[in-house]
């Protein structure tokens, strides 16, 4: 017997009542006692808060990336500007799709999210089902970052092509102007 069981006597036999076994019950009596109204609700504010988050989180990826840019005598900076950049991204863009596309989901089966790959293809499509070709641009930018980031998170890179320099630097542009559109955050004004 666990000494974490409480016991109490009820006509001399002794009744384990284990707290797993309490709060499983408390759990179910408040879930048959809750509305359909009150758990649509819990379940709201679980994804507004899964939401912020994740803007919360692009934003402060996106700002780290361009102050390691602005260090210029810092080792492995364009490689960890790229990673920042793309996290920054990732991030943002499932953040689009948990608030604009319903019938979609972040999260996989196995309860993990869903990759930058996918998040981008979703948001691509939205957003150029509503402005044909509008998005198409930002989409190519980011897959060739992908292609350095993944180089760089999975092999070692001689030396970046001078050209990453110029796709994060455009990326940051795309960055700014994505959040203030569909976030309404002009994170150059007030730092997200």
């Amino acid at each position: 017997v666990s000494v974490m069981a409480n016991y109490f006597s009820v006509l001399g036999l002794l009744i384990f009542i284990f707290p797993g076994d309490i709060i499983e019950t408390e759990v179910e009596e408040r879930r048959s006692r809750c509305s359909w109204k009150e758990r649509r609700g819990v379940y709201m504010a679980k994804r507004k808060m899964v939401y912020n988050n994740l803007v919360k989180n692009s934003i402060s990826a996106y700002f780290a990336a361009v102050e390691l840019h602005n260090k210029p005598n810092i080792a492995y900076r364009y490689e960890t500007v790229t990673l920042l950049m793309m996290n920054a991204w990732e991030l943002a863009l499932k953040a689009y799709v948990k608030k604009n596309i319903k019938n979609r989901s972040i999260f996989t089966e196995d309860g993990h999210t869903i990759s930058i790959e996918k998040a981008l293809s979703y948001t691509t499509e939205h957003i150029n089902s509503k402005k044909p070709g509008s998005f198409s641009a930002v989409q190519r930018n980011i897959l060739e970052i992908e292609k350095y980031r993944n180089g760089i998170a999975h092999f070692y890179c001689d030396q970046l092509e001078p050209y990453i320099f110029m796709l994060t630097a455009k990326s940051a542009l795309n960055y700014v102007s994505f959040m203030k559109e569909y976030f309404g955050k002009d994170i150059m004004a007030d730092d997200g």
